[in-house]
């Protein structure tokens, strides 16, 4: 890195009173050098700004420079929009600043917003006091005057103004800074080979922190296991082989980039697997990589960090990526034929799968359980054989956006146990269970879902599950486009169904808003038959990771497809019964009707005959409900299906 001219340094300075305030350089783009202020930088952005990618930064900055707080403080009559600019304009600075550094945009776009920022405070102070004593203002009014905020940033400011050594000191506000050009901000470099760098471990040592490490093609059998921050890149194919511990493994709040390198993780002397990347507590970025594993493709623990940009993973002997606490982003990525899952997310965790491909999971390709926060946008997922493609259990939360399901080998999307999701323009195609299965206590929320030419259901809500489905459309499901059972609810709003057993009823095939659909299951005792066994189903077949049975061995059959052929057996049973019972009930109760035109029904509310419906055939008994607030239908539909067969009652709240 060459010195510094004064221009450059102004310009940095714009950032100076955040950087100070924690500690960082002043004289250093985004506070320190990268990667070893990488993971730092993107926690902020992450945490405090909701940036994870360079999308997000371009949008952020955008934000800030077009008026921000500054418009709403104004609008709220706090000040005029120049007596808050300070404020927003050290956090372009800032925000410039970690986003280079966490390797989302190049240096000349950072520098470029960095211009913008010093401009904004050129043309709205007249001094350095000026540009602080408006931060500060900006920053109290974001605070609200809390002391623990405003406390340490009075302090950086009274540095900043009085000590000899501040640049605000050193550097003239009025200071001539024409087009300034970004700094020179090129790490040393150091070529693998050389007579004092024979292995990557020597070139590691001898580049120092935030060097560069030029790897010739080839194959190399060692461990990257950087003690500072570090870049390695490939020259050519270059292939890291392992088969004792990790390829790469960081730790100690270290930073380290890979380009362009294939590793393998092989089995150790005594059978054990190994991960190919193994991230404790530090970060890493990986950018154009090819893996293998014998055991995860990448697994991220205490707290680490890892950002996958247009990598790929294959033949992994367990996940092709490993989430158990910390931050994944994955980008543009493609993930094939993992033992288990395609990615699986744990702990207390953040993840974000963004315009990525899973193929051929021995489980589910997004396996998400803990307290995990994540968001799968743009992406495919075909051909999983696990319970389901997409996984949300114990209390996780999800954002699905923009998902493509194709040829599961089991169900689309599973929620169990106290899991939330949101899920919007996703397409479910192919799956031999159901396309959306809700099992778990919190309310989910589906808008413009596809679901066509599943083998089973295209949305199954059970147990005590509350699903809102709006926009979407059901098409082709060979055993129904709903099911409803236990105390389950199923709100339909704006929705299309055609071409399956439902679209057959005669009800509208345009369910308007608030339409609750809750349908009664079978005798309790084969219901509870039915869902013990549907449970074992789903959880061994989970467990099992997609396991085939065995050819030409006579093997035993797998636990899995035993146990999803006994529930089978029992829900066709359940099935035979309920219709049967249906229609003695139903000619029961025409023979009732016949004799009084008007009786209590059996929950003591008056109830009407008013004959068959014209539309659908069926007999409709309008009930006055206890609330005055609330009208309860309840429809008999013979023998259609599948509401016929479930004896189903549609609800609709007024």
């Amino acid at each position: 890195m060459h010195e510094l001219t004064g221009p450059q340094r102004w310009l940095i300075s714009v950032g100076a009173p955040l950087n100070k305030r924690n500690g960082r350089r002043l004289d250093r783009l985004g506070g320190d050098g990268r990667p070893t202020i990488s993971w730092e930088a993107s926690a902020v952005l992450r945490n405090g700004w909701q940036v994870r990618t360079s999308e997000d930064v371009v949008g952020t900055v955008s934000w800030l420079l077009g008026g921000s707080h500054r418009a709403e403080y104004e609008k709220a009559g706090l000040g005029t929009a120049r007596e808050f600019a300070g404020w927003d304009a050290q956090r372009v600075a800032n925000v410039a600043g970690w986003a280079y550094a966490a390797y989302l945009v190049d240096l000349e776009t950072a520098w470029a917003w960095h211009r913008q920022a010093g401009a904004l405070v050129r043309e709205s102070f007249t001094s350095w006091a000026d540009y602080g004593a408006s931060y500060l203002a900006g920053l109290a009014s974001w605070c609200e005057g809390e002391r623990e905020v405003l406390d340490p940033s009075e302090q950086a400011m009274t540095w900043l103004l009085n000590d000899p050594s501040s640049p605000w000191l050193t550097l003239p506000f009025d200071l001539d800074l024409g087009d300034t050009p970004a700094p020179d901000l090129a790490p040393i470099e150091v070529l693998v080979g050389q007579a004092n760098t024979p292995t990557i471990a020597d070139a590691i040592q001898l580049a120092g922190p935030d060097g560069r490490v030029l790897v010739p093609a080839g194959t190399y059998r060692e461990v990257i296991a950087p003690t500072h921050g570090i870049e390695i890149v490939a020259q050519g194919e270059v292939t890291v082989e392992s088969a004792h511990v990790p390829c790469v493994r960081i730790e100690k709040m270290v930073g380290a980039r890979l380009q362009g390198i294939t590793l393998r993780s092989q089995l150790t002397a005594d059978g054990k697997s190994l991960n190919a990347v193994h991230v404790n507590r530090g970060y890493v970025r990986m950018e154009a990589c090819d893996v293998a594993a014998s055991h995860d493709g990448v697994r991220v623990v205490t707290w680490g960090s890892a950002h996958v940009v247009d990598s790929t993973f294959h033949d992994c002997g367990s996940n092709g990526l490993n989430l158990v606490s910390g931050q994944l982003i994955v980008e543009r990525c493609t993930v094939q034929r993992s033992a288990q899952n395609g990615i699986e997310l744990q702990g207390e965790a953040g993840a974000l799968v963004d315009e990525c491909s899973i193929e051929d999971s021995g489980a589910a390709s997004v396996l998400a359980h803990g307290k995990v926060r994540a968001t799968l946008r743009r992406s495919t997922f075909t051909r999983n054989a696990g319970s389901a493609s997409v996984v949300g259990i114990g209390s996780s939360d999800l954002l699905i956006d923009e998902v493509s399901i194709a040829g599961s080998q089991s169900g689309g999307i599973f929620f169990q146990e106290t899991a939330s999701a949101a899920i919007s323009r996703t397409r479910i195609t192919g799956c031999k269970l159901a396309a959306l299965d809700v099992a778990t206590t919190e309310p989910i929320q589906a808008d413009e879902i596809t679901a066509t030419g599943n083998a089973s259901a295209g949305v199954l809500v059970r147990n005590r599950a509350k699903l809102l489905l709006r926009g979407s459309q059901l098409e082709d499901s060979a055993e129904g486009h709903v099911w409803v059972l236990d105390t389950g609810i199923l709100a339909m709003a704006d929705c299309r169904l055609a071409r399956g057993a439902l679209g057959a009823v005669g009800a509208r095939r345009r369910c308007g808003g608030g339409a609750r659909i809750p349908l009664r299951a079978p005798h309790r005792h084969r219901r509870r038959r039915a869902a013990a066994l549907e449970r074992r189903a789903l959880l061994r077949a989970h467990r099992t990771r997609g396991r085939r049975r065995r050819v030409g061995g006579g093997g035993r059959e797998p636990a899995d497809e035993r146990i999803h052929r006994e529930w089978r057996r029992w829900r066709g049973r359940a099935r035979r019964h309920d219709r049967q019972r249906g229609a003695r009930e139903r000619d029961a109760d025409r023979l009732r009707w016949r004799r009084s035109g008007r009786r209590r029904d059996a929950h003591g509310e008056r109830a009407v005959h008013r004959g068959p419906s014209r539309r659908s055939g069926a007999s409709i008994h309008t009930r006055r409900a206890r609330s005055p607030h609330r009208v309860t239908s309840s429809a008999c539909l013979g023998d259609r299906e599948p509401l016929g067969r479930l004896r189903g009652r549609i609800a609709s709240c007024h």
